[in-house]
């Protein structure tokens, strides 16, 4: 494990904000740590590769800033004025600035896979030691189960909410199981120590999920007659099927999960009557809480709870082709290169998205931007391939 860890201290300035986006600390402090990270790469973009021309040739970058811009436009075409969302000023410069310095993210990409894993158990043994103390500490009597919701969810100070965590999980266990170099049953152990937290301190889907993903990488890595995508993608597919029956039809532990399903279902039927209603530009994300609310009054003020009928609702069609974009051109690029961590960030970011609107929270906007630009194989060809040209032409 030393050998994971290890660094040049040149590079410490990287590594802050993959070890601090999975920690209990204010999310100032994890934008700063992103800040940093940002500012550092300026330095290696080499002088020739700073041209419009190469920032917008790449059509992820591209992709990101049209999000950003839809807000803008559309709350004018509307007669609502000038609106944006602070939140997405990242997908303004971030993208830009990995693309063009993407080679110097070549050479410490696997460091900073390796420091998220490692924020992530310091996570888990933070919070586990937070759960014993308070345990031995309080005076009031609780239910086992009850008693652990209760202190992860209301107690815990600076914790993140479950379902971006259970996000986080499920990538540090794919990173494990599929960038790790060392023994098999060494991956086991580790992701293990990451599973069995997880029923006290994520959702009930991301459990399913990250045990989904275990059981798939265990049976991946110990049957190499087809093809390693193909083999991952069924599995998965059929494992979670499989457990989503049995825990609904021969257990009771997930029987909370029903009234989650029930709201889930009563937003995205109110969503989408109201992307009916707006198809073409939408209603703006100002005004989707309050539309959800006034279609339903049970819902209160929540938002769609899904990133697809989110974007669609908030900026119309153009919202959600842009979003569909996001999954396409990366995907487009990797899916013939049998990468299966780029394919587990991928479908982690689809599947959680079907459940949360990832783009509209601070914990969710790091995450996706981040992971999204370091796994963008497309950034890397394209530079490389541009590179490569500029030196022959010089020669």
């Amino acid at each position: 494990m030393k050998s994971l860890l290890q660094y040049e201290t040149k590079d410490l300035i990287f590594l802050l904000f993959p070890l601090a986006l999975p920690l209990p600390i204010p999310l100032n402090i994890k934008s700063f740590t992103f800040i940093l990270f940002i500012f550092g790469l300026l330095f290696h973009i080499p002088k020739k590769e700073l041209t419009f021309k190469n920032i917008f040739s790449e059509k992820l970058t591209l992709t990101c800033l049209l999000i950003f811009a839809l807000d803008p436009v559309l709350s004018l075409l509307r007669g609502d004025g000038l609106y944006f969302r602070e939140l997405r000023l990242i997908l303004l410069i971030a993208p830009a600035i990995f693309f063009l310095a993407r080679n110097k993210l070549n050479k410490i990409k696997g460091t900073l896979l390796n420091y998220f894993v490692l924020g992530t158990f310091l996570y888990i043994i933070y919070v586990l030691g937070f759960v014993i103390i308070f345990f031995i500490e309080s005076s009031e009597t609780f239910g086992f189960n009850y008693f652990l919701k209760y202190v992860t969810y209301h107690y815990l100070p600076n914790s993140i909410h479950h379902t971006y965590l259970g996000m986080y999980f499920c990538l540090a266990t794919a990173i494990i199981m599929f960038h790790f170099s060392i023994k098999f049953y060494y991956k086991i152990i580790l992701s293990l120590f990451i599973l069995f937290p997880s029923f006290i301190l994520i959702s009930k889907f991301g459990i399913l999920v990250l045990f989904t993903t275990i059981i798939s990488s265990i049976l991946v890595n110990t049957h190499k007659k087809i093809n390693r995508v193909k083999r991952y993608l069924i599995l998965s597919t059929l494992l979670f099927v499989a457990i989503i029956v049995y825990l609904f039809t021969f257990t009771d532990l997930f029987n909370p999960l029903y009234d989650s399903v029930y709201i889930r279902a009563v937003l995205y039927k109110t969503a989408f009557n109201g992307i009916l209603s707006n198809p073409f530009i939408g209603i703006g994300n100002y005004a989707v809480k309050p539309f959800m609310e006034s279609q339903n009054s049970e819902i209160g003020l929540m938002n769609s709870h899904n990133i697809f009928l989110g974007e669609f609702l908030s900026n119309g069609v153009l919202g959600f082709v842009s979003l569909l974009l996001i999954f396409y051109i990366p995907i487009r690029n990797f899916s013939v290169k049998n990468n299966l961590l780029e394919l587990c960030f991928f479908t982690f970011f689809f599947v959680f998205g079907l459940i949360e609107h990832l783009l509209n929270t601070q914990n969710g906007i790091l995450f996706i931007v981040f992971f999204l630009m370091i796994f963008n194989d497309t950034t890397k060809n394209v530079l490389n391939e541009r590179i490569s040209i500029n030196n022959n032409a010089s020669s």
